[in-house]
């Protein structure tokens, strides 16, 4: 019986080739763990905001009554 020795270039080749899809895999990982974090970042809730002042926003709220509230009956 022949005893059948793996070549060293096959055994680089499948060192090699399980290293890259352990860092692939690990790429997709972080790459989806990231994801949700920069959809937040890009989402339209984060306009910016217009430095001048309304006047007609103030007036609104003036306008607006105010109730105050009432004593509870003590019994």
């Amino acid at each position: 019986m022949e005893k059948t020795k793996i070549s060293r270039y096959i055994l680089f080749i499948g060192i090699f080739s399980l290293i890259t899809i352990f860092v692939f895999l690990i790429q997709q990982s972080y790459s989806r763990l990231m994801q949700p974090i920069n959809n937040l970042s890009t989402s339209s809730l984060l306009k910016p905001i217009n430095p001048t002042l309304d006047m007609g926003i103030f007036n609104i709220i003036e306008s607006k009554t105010t109730y105050q509230p009432t004593p509870s009956p003590t019994p």
